[in-house]
């Protein structure tokens, strides 16, 4: 009989960060999947990078003061609490924080809609306009996407690979 998972462990899972050996994994799922999940996926890479970039900034980040943090009412349960507390702690300028907020916006639709959307459905494409981001030749492979969820990605990809 298998042995039943600790409590929180998905918890634990969908917490853990994408590192930079993970890119390409990640990459090559993100060019073979659905809209939906595409968004999904590169909008939980955008989270995890916020969530490691304010544990990283605190003074006190040990693991139960980050424990605290991550529980049920914590300031880093949800993206929108992620998004203001990087802002508060002077982690990115508020352009950033449209973009993360148009990101999670889009996330957010992608995840809890029942009925098929995709990013040329027009509340996609009119929240993807709201991105601040210069489009720039990509490479082949993404071409064949749409403009808005090439111009998502590229949102996406620009904060988790910022320096």
């Amino acid at each position: 009989m298998a042995k039943e998972p600790k409590r929180g462990s998905l918890r634990k899972l969908t917490g853990t960060p994408v590192g930079a050996e993970d890119w390409e994994e990640v990459l090559e799922e993100v060019q073979q999947a659905s809209d939906r999940t595409a968004a999904i996926v590169l909008a939980s890479w955008v989270e995890r990078t916020i969530e490691q970039a304010i544990i990283k900034a605190l003074p006190r980040n040990d693991d139960k003061v980050v424990s605290k943090l991550m529980e049920r009412d914590g300031a880093l349960n949800s993206f929108y609490g992620k998004i203001h507390l990087g802002y508060a702690l002077g982690l990115y300028e508020e352009t950033t924080v449209e973009n993360l907020d148009c990101i999670r916006k889009i996330r957010n639709a992608f995840a809890h809609a029942a009925l098929a959307i995709h990013f040329e459905t027009q509340q996609i494409i009119d929240e993807v306009n709201k991105l601040h981001v210069t489009m720039r030749p990509l490479p082949e492979e993404l071409m064949q996407f749409s403009l808005y969820r090439r111009k998502f990605m590229l949102a996406c990809l620009r904060f988790v690979t910022r320096d």
